[in-house]
């Protein structure tokens, strides 16, 4: 690597850096909308004739509806889901969809906190995303 090579590649280095490292007032912001979005957030945990397997979702209604991703439920015999007070509620399977990749759970309770869903006709390319979910039961609390 010659030298201008190297001051190009230090240079892109750097701008990569900046692009994915958010200003302290964005990272504030963040930490808003998880600490917000925390407590509507729950960690799912499957049996199926393979073995285990987990992922995340959110309550979309207080009387206990949640909302993954089907193939986190795909083949399942057993589903239970962990809330961030730490209780373990068993689900049930309620909808799914294989063409969008989503699925709808029930829990027995209510009172739950939810998340609602935007507005998409909103979105726009380039706008940021934040992902919240919880790939490890250890990621809760």
């Amino acid at each position: 690597m010659n030298g201008r090579t190297a001051v190009v590649a230090t240079a892109l280095f750097i701008v990569g850096i900046l692009l994915v490292l958010p200003l302290p007032e964005l990272r504030a912001q963040y930490e808003e909308i998880v600490a917000r979005a925390r407590p509507a957030v729950v960690f799912i945990m499957v049996e199926t004739d393979r073995g285990r397997f987990s992922g995340s979702g959110f309550f979309i209604d207080p009387s206990g509806y949640i909302v993954t991703n089907r193939h986190v439920i795909e083949d399942a015999s057993r589903i239970s889901i962990q809330i961030p007070d730490g209780r373990v509620l068993p689900a049930i399977i309620v909808r799914f969809s294989a063409l969008f990749d989503v699925a709808i759970l029930k829990v027995d309770g209510s009172g739950f906190p939810v998340l609602t869903f935007g507005d998409s006709d909103g979105v726009q390319q380039g706008q940021e995303v934040i992902v919240i979910g919880y790939p490890r039961a250890s990621a809760l609390g």
